[in-house]
């Protein structure tokens, strides 16, 4: 299964796309984690645009090209947010303004990440096996409860920064001889309920040290070998703590070609400034911890954006999904620290939120502008299940892939001419089917499908006119390893026995 392209199958001769719109820059997520904003509302935080003229921070947000959000989940936090009923809420929120929402769950009452994976206090003393409940039924919940009030998920991660494992000590890989196996079962569980609640979701699997190949890699592999099966890959990647831009490159590069999944660059930050908004010291208040080249202001924060957007644009064959920028409203409001359990404690991100110490939107939001968002296919589209419908040697673009034509994000491998090879290659199948005569095409698509839709078109010649008549025959069958193949047909007019439409082409389109 090739991931993540727009494909459009070549059944017997030829086939057109309508996307026209520059592929040189095309990010599907643009996203920015808004956790803390509900309570900083609550609290008293005001946002603004540029101008300053003061709105709701994600319609701004929205506004400066961004087109998701990012909610983490805690169970049951101390301060009352980030837990189910604030989740629902946002999700109803963003979804009012036609964003896309990912549920990253830490399974936790407060933070997890790969220093820390405690267990919630209402499954203290859990077995594994119990905890395998716990986890499937909080995902289950909520992933259920976005969906009842309208609000499915697009993405959800199960799991946060979970390079060490989570629910410690049991789900722990380090103290349980390195093995992959107690995570495994945890993930499994997970995973089955975000797909048994919201079969449209895409699963997100997410890790720290997102510059590191050789940490990824392991860890990937382990929980591979666990049978564990995901959507999207989630890395975390903060510059000045995870290593090389050309590192990182390297590392998003190799993973998604070694497992043929679209990337998420999960977290992600940048200082805007080196000044401090609150009694809290920031977490990169010096010079001495920044990048070489890209300073604490708003161009410098503005210009790494570009520098790891870039990279993520340009990983080959289109897996680089898009980011999550990481708290961007986060703005330094007293009462809302790192602390959920203790008001008094300061923020030590202000600094790299994306609107400054008062709440009014920086300039280097508008990077994000720059990143078309396609209003297509989130991952693998479709690919040929039948050979014989186009033939063993049917290459119509010319890429080395045989039975597909393909449409990429970032890079456009569409041959100017090829309508030349429409007349080389082998006519269509015809079925007869019920006394009547049908034209066939079969392909695979991913479960879940994201909302992606299926169109099926006919016409007599590449030119058209194109019909969408088409309908699916019978029901899809699962392949048994996260695609289904489904089986269009064609009708072909009884009235001309000697007549067949040669050309069928499948578009592909995404709602997010």
């Amino acid at each position: 299964m090739k991931i993540p392209r727009i494909v459009a199958a070549c059944v017997a001769a030829f086939f057109s796309f309508s996307l026209t719109a520059s592929l040189e820059a095309a990010l599907w997520i643009k996203g920015v984690d808004v956790s803390s904003l509900k309570k900083s509302e609550d609290l008293g935080g005001v946002y603004s645009s540029t101008a300053g003229v003061p709105g709701d921070a994600l319609a701004i947000l929205k506004q400066g090209g961004l087109n998701a959000i990012r909610l983490r989940v805690w169970l049951n936090p101390a301060d009352g947010y980030n837990n189910r009923a604030t989740t629902l809420a946002m999700a109803a929120r963003a979804k009012a303004q036609g964003l896309v929402v990912l549920i990253d769950f830490h399974y936790s009452d407060r933070w997890a990440d790969p220093g820390q994976q405690n267990k919630p206090a209402a499954w203290s003393g859990h077995s594994l096996e119990q905890l395998k409940q716990d986890v499937y039924d909080a995902t289950y919940d909520l992933c259920a409860a976005l969906v009842a009030q309208g609000t499915p998920p697009e993405y959800v991660q199960v799991g946060n920064e979970i390079n060490d494992g989570m629910l410690w000590p049991e789900g722990r890989i380090s103290t349980n001889g390195n093995s992959f196996a107690n995570l495994g079962e945890l993930l499994k569980r997970g995973i089955a309920a975000v797909r048994a609640a919201s079969p449209q979701t895409a699963v997100v699997l997410h890790i720290a040290r997102g510059a590191e190949w050789g940490v990824v890699q392991w860890w990937f592999d382990g929980v591979q070998a666990q049978g564990v099966t995901w959507d999207y890959t989630g890395i975390s990647y903060y510059p000045y703590w995870h290593g090389t831009l050309s590192a990182f490159q390297t590392t998003i590069n190799n993973v998604a070609s070694h497992y043929g999944k679209p990337v998420i660059v999960c977290e992600t930050a940048y200082p805007f400034t080196l000044s401090v908004g609150d009694s809290q010291a920031n977490n990169i208040g010096l010079s001495s911890q920044l990048v070489s080249g890209y300073d604490a202001t708003e161009e410098g924060q503005r210009a790494m954006m570009k520098a790891i957007m870039d990279i993520v644009n340009a990983v080959p064959n289109g897996r680089g999904a898009g980011i999550f920028y990481w708290e961007g409203t986060w703005t330094p409001v007293t009462g809302n620290g790192w602390d959920n359990t203790n008001p008094a404690s300061g923020n030590s991100w202000e600094n790299q939120a994306l609107f400054d110490f008062t709440g009014k939107a920086l300039g280097s939001m508008s990077v994000f502008a720059e990143y078309p968002a396609w209003q297509a296919a989130a991952f693998t589209a479709l690919e040929l299940a039948d050979p014989a419908v186009s033939g063993d040697e049917a290459d119509p673009d010319r890429d080395g892939l045989k039975n597909v034509l393909e449409f990429g994000f970032g890079t456009n491998p569409k041959s100017a001419d090829l309508s030349a090879s429409a007349a080389s290659l082998p006519a269509p199948v015809v079925k007869a089917v019920d006394g009547g005569r049908y034209l066939t095409v079969s392909f695979r698509r991913p479960v879940p499908a994201v909302g992606l839709s299926y169109v099926v078109f006919t016409a007599d010649s590449p030119a058209g006119p194109w019909t969408a008549d088409a309908v699916q025959s019978g029901v899809a069958v699962a392949n048994g390893d996260v695609t289904e193949t489904v089986v269009f047909r064609d009708a072909l007019p009884s009235d001309e026995p000697g007549r067949v439409r040669r050309f069928m082409k499948v578009e592909v389109t995404r709602s997010p």
